[in-house]
């Protein structure tokens, strides 16, 4: 904390990073405004809706216009642009119909600006901020495992904290015979989405710092007891050439996988694929060239009105391919896949991370803040021309 007003103090000439700099701190912090707006389809009114929109992205997005205007000239000389080409293309895709996305990628897009016009120091920094205050809830997921509660504390309940209790309609937990254990969210929306946090920190140490061992990030990842990251972060633990360490933490992982299997009805997974099962034949039902190539963001809305579900039942596809495919198209999935080539040039196995945590969820794309998180990721694989080799 101390760091923080140190660098606030130091830097009041250069405000607009500030203020960017907190929109990256508070990515795990899910607190959100609700915008109301009239909808208009080809120039017609047709009722009012309504979007959240998170503080992060308020910020970035405030902080992006001052720092645009104030450089005379972009920098926009990387290698091959796959990252701008895709956050433009969903930008454009989602204008008319998905204001909530809209804001998404342009918040994303307006950290890829201006980290790539930040020198080098301000980037590093601007890193590790943000993996500190992912270190901030490695705390927070504890206390809530231990006590199987959140901590009531008026600023994290301001700043995003659930209340975490049984009778928290949708509450995620593991189900046993007698008792059900209630998975940690952390200040976030869901667990899983705190394991892709916990993920981003720990790829973020490995690239900035190789010989270093992210065993807070894993052992976090644990408490949230979601496979997917946890066997991720496994993955990016096999860069580290401390075996005795991967060993002992793959072990862990077994005996995570075990805990999750001795759910009575392990009913997550089985909704998992039966939505997955659904959501292909609906898409295949309603395919048609002009959706096969841009996508129908609408579709999904149409497939969830056509369910008997409950407010908190209502999920995405867990697969961000086929979430990117059904509402953004092949043009969509060709720019991914761009992107994650050129991950897997520089690290297999961070790459392997990252497509493992999308094939099995879809947070990436429907938490307001995945995208900038994934950007964040990506640029680390990019050469920015003021770097030294």
């Amino acid at each position: 904390m101390r760091g923080l007003i140190h660098l606030v103090k130091t830097n009041l000439k250069n405000s607009p990073y500030i203020i960017f700099l907190f929109g990256i701190i508070l990515i795990p912090f899910q607190k959100s405004l609700e915008l109301t707006y009239p909808g208009f389809f080809f120039g017609k009114f047709q009722d009012l809706q309504t979007t959240n929109v998170t503080i992060s992205i308020i910020l970035i997005l405030v902080s992006s216009v001052f720092i645009i205007l104030s450089k005379k000239k972009l920098k926009l000389e990387l290698q091959q642009n796959w990252i701008v080409l895709l956050l433009i293309y969903l930008s454009i895709n989602s204008l008319i119909q998905n204001l909530t996305f809209l804001f998404s990628s342009l918040s994303a897009l307006a950290t890829y600006l201006i980290i790539t016009n930040l020198n080098k120091s301000q980037r590093l920094q601007t890193y590790q901020y943000f993996t500190y205050s992912i270190f901030f809830q490695s705390i927070l997921v504890l206390y809530q495992l231990v006590f199987q509660s959140n901590t009531n504390l008026k600023l994290l309940t301001f700043l995003g904290e659930p209340v975490i209790s049984e009778s928290t309609k949708g509450i995620s937990k593991i189900r046993f015979d007698e008792f059900s254990l209630l998975r940690p969210y952390g200040t976030t929306q869901s667990p899983n989405f705190l394991g892709y946090l916990f993920l981003a920190s720990s790829i973020i140490t490995q690239k900035l710092n190789p010989k270093t061992l992210p065993l807070i990030t894993y052992l976090s990842s644990l408490t949230t007891l979601s496979l997917g990251a946890i066997t991720a972060n496994t993955i990016i633990l096999l860069n580290n050439k401390n075996t005795k360490w991967v060993l002992l933490l793959i072990t862990i992982l077994g005996l995570i996988v075990l805990l999750r299997i001795s759910d009575i009805n392990y009913q997550s997974v089985t909704d998992r694929i039966a939505l997955l099962k659904n959501f292909s034949i609906n898409f295949i039902e309603n395919l048609n060239f002009l959706t096969l190539i841009l996508g129908d963001t609408n579709s999904s809305l149409i497939f969830y009105n056509n369910l008997k579900t409950l407010p908190w039942e209502i999920q995405p596809v867990h697969n961000s391919f086929i979430f990117l495919l059904q509402n953004f198209g092949l043009v969509g999935i060709f720019l991914l896949t761009k992107i994650l080539i050129n991950i897997s040039r520089k690290s297999r196995l961070i790459a392997s991370a990252v497509i493992l945590i999308m094939l099995i969820d879809h947070y990436i794309f429907t938490n307001p803040n995945g995208l900038i998180i994934f950007v964040l990721i990506s640029l680390l694989f990019e050469k920015i021309p003021d770097d030294q080799d």
